[in-house]
């Protein structure tokens, strides 16, 4: 229970870290996969006027490894890879990435977390928030 209310939380501020940067940001977004099943994003943001986005998974798990952030990653792009061209569609974008963003149980924020967030201008210091 409390590991799920601090993934909503990180969400919720990733999301509206987001907003801030004048991204267009949806939540919890159901979709559909390619084989027909159903998925439910956490992230799935733009700029406007972009044909370009992002689907973003944060995931709170505790710290095993430091390979662990790359698995994560790619854990998550093979779930939601699969709904790309249905969120394509939806939000008429003609590209679309997923990426999976592990937060550590402990508070832990990787590299792999910090250099993406950094890629996309977003502010460090909202970087703590998440350990917090």
């Amino acid at each position: 229970v409390l590991r799920n209310s601090r993934h909503h939380h990180i969400r919720s501020m990733m999301a509206q870290a987001l907003r801030d940067r004048e991204y267009t940001v949806y939540e919890e977004v159901s979709g559909l996969a390619s084989d027909g099943s159903t998925r439910r994003i956490d992230i799935i943001a733009f700029k406007p006027n972009s044909k370009s986005g992002i689907i973003l998974d944060p995931t709170v798990r505790f710290e095993s490894h430091s390979g662990q952030p790359e698995e994560v990653d790619s854990e998550k792009k093979a779930i939601y890879n699969p709904t790309i061209d249905y969120y394509k569609l939806k939000y008429q974008l003609d590209n679309l990435t997923v990426t999976g963003l592990m937060i550590g149980a402990r508070g832990t924020i990787p590299k792999f977390l910090a250099n993406f967030w950094t890629s996309l201008g977003l502010e460090k210091t909202v970087l703590l928030n998440f350990s917090l």
